[in-house]
């Protein structure tokens, strides 16, 4: 037990004279981190013609500006669809409406899928940085002056998904 004792006493001794400096290490890590958040929006400006479609002599322009945001490496995609399936329906007498068609990015024109079966309008598959595109929502309609008169509409919804 003595002999333990001397050691030990030797020890701090020892550790006493030594400079700490001698005990570091030689080099030390340090571990960064960071995050940036997936971001996809769209926004939609609603243009003067959306409210003005001229049914009876038909109508064809642009009716809202998609703007686009991602920055998801693997890209996006946008899909359109409409409550009423791509008519445009008397608000007082549902069994009157009016069938139109959209394009998108200046695409081929088409009619809207319903909320269970949108129509894709758009994919972007790869971005390598935080990207802004605008696309262009295009109308058109052909004459009709065989329907009752009134107020006829629909609601457009666009969505932006991640790939």
């Amino acid at each position: 037990m003595k002999v333990n004792n001397i050691l030990n006493i030797i020890n701090v001794i020892i550790l006493t004279f030594i400079s700490p400096s001698l005990l570091a290490a030689s080099n030390g890590v340090l571990e960064l981190k960071g995050v940036i958040p997936l971001i996809n929006q769209i926004s939609v400006e609603t243009q003067p013609l959306a409210q003005n479609i001229d049914i009876p002599n038909g109508t064809e322009g642009t009716i809202a500006v998609a703007t686009e945001i991602s920055n998801n490496r693997d890209g996006y995609n946008i899909q359109i669809y409409s409550y009423n399936g791509g008519q445009l329906v008397h608000q007082l007498n549902s069994s009157y409406k009016v069938s139109y068609q959209l394009s998108y990015a200046n695409g081929s024109f088409f009619v809207p899928g319903t909320s269970s079966n949108p129509t894709q309008v758009k994919n972007i598959s790869v971005l390598n940085e935080l990207t802004t595109s605008t696309s262009n929502i295009n109308i058109k309609t052909i004459p009709n002056n065989n329907t009752v008169s009134g107020n006829y509409n629909d609601t457009i919804v666009i969505t932006i998904t991640a790939n």
